[in-house]
């Protein structure tokens, strides 16, 4: 027996979260949030013990608490990803992978810490009597497959009243634009280092190119790892490509 700790960083599309005008898009209750995302676990059955959220603010504030449901599931037979659950910042009408549903979470508004300034932290068991987890012991079986990894998917849908908005007000301040390729991101509106941290991977408002990933962060001033994957204009707004990060404990 062991236990392990995976981080799964779900990358919905950046026009599911901000308007390409930068006007805000806030998700509602039943919206999907992220589509499934694979991750690997060690072997074809686990059980899942732990459940973290870290969930970006909007505007460098916290976000309301509300609830979120995580659903579960297996890969097809064939190796792929279960069908979509249905489009971003709209209900999950998707069809066909019904079959591929393992299990779900809620994760309740009494789970979240909202004492940190400029994200919330929602942690909670699925392994003990607390009410606010609905169900426990569940139990993951992969899609038997000999020519590749245990691999299973999860899937965020808002809860009761849920109205995140992960737009972030952090600006580009360069008259001169950002060419593809540079490192520096000169900004304005809403203090980087309040939105964002090393090893966080950016977006710009209006596309889903990756802009880069942070190596380093001052109110005004952030610094890439390496260069720019896209042009940057003047004022386009910088949006997390993550804005929910989930962390999942299993016993295998």
């Amino acid at each position: 027996m062991g236990y392990i700790s995976k981080l799964i960083k779900p990358t919905p599309p950046v026009a599911t979260m901000i308007q390409s005008d930068k006007s805000d898009f806030a998700f509602g209750a039943g919206d999907v949030v992220c589509d499934w995302t694979e991750f690997e676990v060690p072997v074809g059955t686990v059980k899942l013990e732990s459940v973290m959220l870290l969930i970006s603010g909007e505007n460098a504030g916290i976000q309301t608490s509300r609830d979120m449901v995580l659903y579960f599931a297996k890969g097809n037979v064939d190796g792929t990803a279960p069908s979509s659950l249905g489009t971003g910042n709209g209900s999950a009408n998707g069809k066909g992978f019904y079959n591929n549903i393992l299990g779900h979470t809620v994760i309740d508004v009494l789970n979240y810490d909202a004492r940190l300034d400029f994200a919330s932290i929602v942690t909670a068991g699925t392994t003990n009597t607390d009410s606010s987890m609905n169900h426990t012991n569940l139990v993951f079986t992969a899609e038997e497959d000999l020519q590749n990894p245990h691999k299973l998917y999860v899937a965020i849908v808002g809860g009761a009243s849920f109205d995140h908005d992960f737009s972030t007000g952090v600006l580009l301040n360069d008259a001169d634009n950002v060419a593809a390729g540079d490192t520096a991101l000169v900004t304005d509106g809403i203090d980087a280092d309040k939105v964002f941290n090393p090893g966080d991977v950016i977006l710009k408002h209006d596309s889903d190119t990756v802009v880069g990933t942070v190596k380093s962060v001052s109110a005004n001033l952030i610094t890439l790892e390496s260069g720019s994957g896209v042009a940057i204009a003047d004022d386009d707004e910088l949006v997390h490509q993550s804005p929910i990060k989930i962390r999942l404990g299993f016993q295998y």
